[in-house]
């Protein structure tokens, strides 16, 4: 089980999923999302600061960025799900402000155990 917000980008992750299934082939994952990083609730100018030497980004209108980080939220959560299958695992994304337990057996629940993975 590993359990992360796995933002990095997809070809980081990959091979340190190629990696990973060599030693392990079986594995879930549990993204964990801060509900800010979700919905990215902000308006107006706004500077974000890195927190693993990214730098910062100031953004000048965040609610003009809003639709286009949706959707690359959502390639990043569907690039993950694919690479989950390298792990012969499943993936389920949660968020900060929801009890753990729910996504935990969603995700070891043979019978819930979804192809793509959508923002809850």
């Amino acid at each position: 089980m590993l359990i992360g917000d796995f933002l990095s980008p997809l070809a980081t992750l990959e091979t340190r999923f190629k990696r990973l299934a060599e030693y392990q082939p079986h594995g879930h994952i549990l993204q964990l999302l801060d509900p800010a990083e979700q919905a990215l609730p902000f308006s107006g100018r706004i500077r974000f600061e890195g927190t693993e030497d990214e730098g910062d980004a100031l953004i000048g209108r965040v609610e003009a960025i809003r639709q286009a980080y949706a959707e690359r939220l959502q390639a990043q959560l569907d690039g993950m799900a694919a690479l989950t299958r390298m792990l012969d695992g499943a993936m389920r994304s949660t968020t900060t402000d929801r009890p753990p337990e729910t996504a935990l057996l969603a995700l070891i629940s043979p019978t819930r155990r979804a192809g793509g993975v959508k923002i809850r």
